[in-house]
């Protein structure tokens, strides 16, 4: 490596912060094999990227940007307007976002995340759902849904995507919506939890309750799978969303802000989840 080969960066290392070219060849490997994110994480260079790394991306932003650059459009309205179920005709492109059609016989799993819908800047209603294969079919978001008509929304949505395997975060109000999608709606392919109790008698529990010591493995589930392309994401607003997801010493979230969210990266670590699972208590 000589000074004409450096480029704009590695020379303001060298001239301002003397680094040498061996010291740039290795930053300059371990960059094209890994991310420059990660480098400034493992070897800050000011005390500027010390300081944040204490907040760091989870996602790797090179490859969200990538993926960004091929997602597909949703489906027209006036293509898919009558195939809907009445129940989703009103939030078709406004708030759901079709995807692809669903194939007779193939199977289908979905996340959701409930919020209050109470709407303001609180946070948002969600729902993904992929086929076997991983690739994203729709995704749902809205935060001024009550619980109740989201329960609609999820059924409806659920049986049209070939009665989907749906894993419901039971968080707060996610508790609710499962009942009533459950006993209102008799939706029956929920997933179910395996749990101890204090006399460590197993138990299965309808939905996913996402603690500090289960969010931690949803979201390396996610990580892996988008990092292997084992799922095709084409929401762009999901995408969005995983730029700003960070671990902030260990504590995992959105970047706090006005109008920044999770609830979409939530929802498709709960449809990973489904995807593991793999079971189906239908027949379809």
């Amino acid at each position: 490596m000589r000074k004409q080969h450096l480029e704009h960066d590695e020379k303001v290392l060298k001239e301002e912060h003397k680094a040498t070219y061996r010291q740039l060849m290795f930053r300059r490997h371990y960059i094209e094999t890994n991310s420059i994110e990660k480098f400034k994480r493992e070897f800050p260079t000011t005390p500027e990227e010390a300081f944040n790394t204490t907040n760091v991306g989870v996602f790797d932003t090179n490859k969200i940007v990538e993926r960004m650059q091929h997602v597909i459009d949703p489906i027209e309205t006036n293509e898919i307007y009558d195939e809907l179920p009445d129940v989703l005709k009103p939030y078709i492109n406004k708030s759901l976002y079709i995807y692809r059609l669903p194939k007779p016989s193939v199977r289908c799993y979905g996340g959701v995340d409930t919020a209050s819908g109470t709407g303001g800047s609180n946070d948002n209603s969600t729902i993904s759902i992929f086929n076997a294969e991983g690739q994203q079919m729709a995704s749902f978001y809205a935060n001024d849904v009550p619980v109740y008509k989201f329960a609609e929304v999820v059924n409806s949505l659920g049986r049209f995507f070939n009665y989907a395997y749906l894993c419901i975060e039971r968080n707060s109000y996610g508790l609710p919506l499962i009942e009533r999608v459950r006993k209102e709606y008799g939706y029956l392919n929920l997933l179910k939890q395996k749990t101890f109790d204090k006399k460590g008698h197993r138990k299965l529990q309808l939905g996913f309750q996402t603690t500090n010591v289960t969010k931690p493995i949803i979201i390396n589930d996610f990580v892996e799978h988008f990092d292997l392309n084992m799922i095709v994401i084409e929401c762009v607003e999901t995408l969005e969303e995983m730029k700003i997801y960070q671990d902030n010493n260990g504590k995992l979230g959105n970047k706090r802000g006005e109008d920044r969210h999770d609830d979409l990266v939530i929802s498709v670590a709960m449809s990973i989840q489904a995807m593991k699972h793999a079971k189906y208590y239908v027949e379809i």
